[in-house]
């Protein structure tokens, strides 16, 4: 390269670094970029509710959080009792008692078992397995209380109970199809579907060395599972 060549690119490396100087300055002094924008600091997010621990002892409070999850008996008509009797209000471990006694004196639980005991279950089978009962902080006293009387809570006896099947049959073979076929979506009481069965186990319908009470609590079970029961 000759000398000429070389002060060229000299002179020319050094607009360059003048070019770049002129643009840096001004940058810095705030003729194009301007001051920062301000660091704007996002809200924090929600903590969540905090989650009631299980209690069974008394002053502990309740409520009612979705369909009774039991097929029949005590516990079926505990839950029903305090869903009729309370809604979804919150009640207390004391009124859990006052509903136990007063199914046993109108003949709606027969059991050995004392009420602790009645509770103890209740609760864990219908709150901590089946997230049908909830627990509830001690309510105002706006907020509390029945809305229904003791006599119109109550849930109707065995007998008196009057089903019907909905929709289609939701089963493809086996019992409960033969069951489904025979009761159809007419309304029937218990009786009339224990009749049904032993007419089927009679006739050969199927073979079965259950009891026909065990079989049409099963089916009931089954199908108020699948949401196809209703009772009145």
């Amino acid at each position: 390269m000759s000398p000429e060549e070389v002060l060229k690119r000299i002179a020319f490396i050094q607009a360059e670094l003048a070019a770049l100087l002129t643009w840096v300055t001004g940058n810095l002094s705030g003729t194009s970029l301007g001051a920062p924008a301000p660091v704007e600091h996002a809200a924090p997010p929600p903590r969540p509710p905090k989650k009631l621990r299980w209690r069974y002892v008394p002053g502990s409070w309740y409520r009612i959080v979705g369909d009774n999850p039991f097929r029949d008996g005590n516990n079926f008509n505990l839950f029903e009792f305090l869903a009729r009797r309370y809604g979804d209000r919150p009640f207390s471990r004391e009124n859990l008692n006052e509903a136990i006694r007063a199914l046993r004196e109108a003949g709606r639980i027969a059991s050995v078992q004392n009420e602790d005991q009645i509770v103890l279950v209740f609760l864990r089978t219908g709150g901590a397995e089946k997230n049908r009962i909830a627990m509830a902080s001690v309510p105002h006293d706006s907020d509390a209380g029945p809305i229904a009387d003791v006599q119109d809570s109550l849930p109707p006896e065995p007998g008196d109970i009057v089903y019907r099947l909905l929709g289609d049959i939701p089963f493809r073979s086996g019992v409960n199809v033969h069951i489904w076929q025979r009761m159809g979506n007419k309304p029937f009481v218990r009786e009339q579907i224990l009749e049904v069965v032993r007419d089927l186990v009679d006739g050969g319908a199927f073979d079965s060395i259950r009891p026909a009470e065990t079989i049409v609590r099963d089916f009931l079970g089954r199908v108020q599972e699948k949401g196809r029961l209703e009772r009145s």
